[in-house]
């Protein structure tokens, strides 16, 4: 039972790891300049282009801290296709934001390509099923957030497929 709580905690954490990570690569986009250096300015969470006062509407690809960024914006907002890559052009994180905020299906890959986890977004937070591969493609764990949260049955299984722990969360 011990050995099921700290998978359990390990794969949490890894989770909301591979979240922060996103959060933080959309926040630096425009607090560090990436390769666009100054050329975008955010007031009051709305981007512009520098030296306009009107909303900025468009495509916006940068290089930031060795990873690439592409995303649209409308109106000022983050809304559309928003996509990580690594600098060797593999995709990193594959999802939609609108209005700012998370919305539908998002994909994590590792680095060689390989599908990482899925799942799906509702305003900003993990909604319904997930689920987190090994890079040989068996699924590592499956699970369900309501509202951000952990919820009903988790399972883990090891690089082979075998169930290792099933868990209920209340």
């Amino acid at each position: 039972m011990i050995e099921t709580k700290r998978v359990i905690l390990y794969y949490y954490f890894r989770q909301t790891a591979i979240i922060l990570t996103a959060i933080i690569l959309i926040g630096l986009s425009f607090n560090c300049g990436g390769s666009q250096k100054q050329k975008y300015v955010i007031i009051e969470g709305i981007i512009f282009e520098k030296s306009s006062e009107k909303p900025y509407s468009g495509e916006i690809k940068e290089k930031i801290t060795n990873r690439i960024l592409e995303y649209e914006v409308k109106n000022g907002l983050k809304d559309g296709e928003f996509n990580v890559y690594f600098l060797t052009g593999n995709k990193e994180i594959a999802g939609h934001i609108k209005e700012n905020l998370y919305e539908g299906k998002w994909s994590y890959y590792y680095e060689g390509g390989e599908l990482e986890s899925e799942g799906m977004f509702k305003n900003h937070l993990p909604e319904g099923e997930w689920r987190w591969y090994y890079k040989n493609g068996y699924i590592k764990e499956t699970g369900t957030f309501k509202e951000g949260k952990r919820i009903g049955k988790w399972m883990t299984y090891d690089e082979n497929g075998n169930l290792i722990s099933e868990v209920e969360i209340k």
